[in-house]
């Protein structure tokens, strides 16, 4: 393994130099994406840029693809490596970085246009040890919505912050994509990407978020990530999303750790925003393609004969991980967190239906401020041009 690197390695290794910042990019047979993912980046206006593409072993064209580009374009250095997994293949790639920051985009997703010029900006200005982006998700039908981030970037702050002065900053997608990090920083942390996938960001973006002593906000578009790609391990059903429990027990129990060590940073408000940020992950996963759940996929993340061992298995963590003042959320998730406590399996999944109704309501009243929103700028552009 470690003799293939090499020789990849120096077969397309180039004068580097340092720079502000690094896209790290792991692939594994996304021939029918890599090259708009790298479209993306490579025409924009800003290119002082450095691009590390690492490709895990994969059987299509993707290396073809990879290598080729490489020959064209000296800002991209291509890597080849066995099976490593995306998460080991971006531990290689931020070690083999030169940039300040480095900025995890996945293969199969693509940057907005015109981010990089914005994001350079923002780093050169704040030099932040993570930069939050926002992002845009692309289902299948073509149709695009606004990212689970989106209201969180417009928030009020100071320019840079820690966890503790905005818990809620745990509300942002524990993916890799949505945040852009000083490179020292990451390769300081106790915590580096696992072999396992996925879910294999969650520990990482935890401990990001704990540590960094200035967090900073970017309140444009910056991603567009894919949703249910076929062959995407998030899209399909199986034992590997029990990772998810792993990933956040490593988490809670880091957290609880440090409170109880009467580190600073570990507030009781901190503590109290991982934990809820675990559990409602959790029903995210248990319940994505339940009945009621999401109309996106056909199968269940968790299959009918593993799911009770997993509300099991999140009961134990509510249990074992709730913060001696706890407070329930409110409304509908208050509901099944309570349910969770109780280890109430058969009432939490006869809420299925009534969910069903909730993001019915919630996905109409939506699209009637979306289209309230298109009339209102209609009109606007109307009055303008008379």
């Amino acid at each position: 393994m470690e003799e293939i690197l090499r020789a990849s390695w120096s077969r397309y290794v180039r004068d580097r130099y340092e720079t502000l910042l690094t896209i790290v990019i792991p692939v594994y047979n996304l021939h029918s994406y890599l090259t708009p993912c790298l479209d993306s980046i490579t025409q924009q206006k800003l290119e002082d840029i450095e691009i590390v593409v690492v490709d895990g072993a994969s059987t299509d064209d993707s290396a073809d693809i990879l290598w080729r580009r490489a020959a064209q374009d000296p800002r991209i250095t291509a890597i080849c490596t066995g099976r490593i997994g995306p998460g080991r293949a971006r531990n290689l790639g931020a070690e083999l970085a030169m940039g300040e920051y480095i900025w995890f985009v996945d293969g199969d997703d693509a940057v907005a246009p015109d981010c990089l010029t914005a994001v350079a900006d923002r780093l050169e200005l704040l030099r932040p040890d993570v930069l939050l982006l926002d992002h845009e998700e692309l289902h299948p039908s073509g149709r695009v919505e606004p990212g689970s981030g989106h209201r969180l970037v417009a928030r009020d702050t100071a320019a840079c912050f820690p966890v503790a002065e905005h818990p809620w900053v745990t509300e942002f997608s524990m993916a890799s994509w949505n945040k852009v990090i000083r490179r020292g920083f990451f390769l300081s942390r106790p915590v580096q990407f696992v072999a396992d996938w996925p879910h294999e960001d969650v520990p990482v973006s935890c401990q990001l978020l704990l540590d960094a002593a200035k967090l900073s906000l970017l309140n444009q578009v910056c991603y567009l990530h894919r949703r249910e790609r076929p062959g995407s391990a998030m899209s399909e059903a199986g034992k590997r999303h029990f990772n998810i429990l792993d990933a956040y027990e490593t988490v809670l129990t880091t957290v609880r750790s440090r409170f109880e060590a009467a580190d600073p940073s570990v507030t009781p408000t901190v503590w109290l925003a991982f934990f809820q940020r675990a559990i409602w992950h959790y029903t995210t996963i248990f319940d994505t393609g339940s009945e009621g759940n999401s109309k996106f996929l056909a199968r269940r993340s968790i299959s009918a004969a593993d799911r009770r061992e997993f509300y099991r298995q999140m009961h134990r963590h509510f249990m074992s991980y709730a913060p001696p003042i706890y407070r329930y959320p409110p409304g509908f998730r208050g509901l099944k967190f309570r349910l969770i406590r109780m280890n109430a399996y058969w009432a939490y999944c006869a809420l299925s239906p009534a969910n069903k109704a909730r993001v019915r309501a919630e996905s109409a009243i939506m699209a009637l401020q979306r289209s309230t929103l298109r009339t209102t700028a209609n009109m606007r552009r109307r009055l303008t041009s008379r």
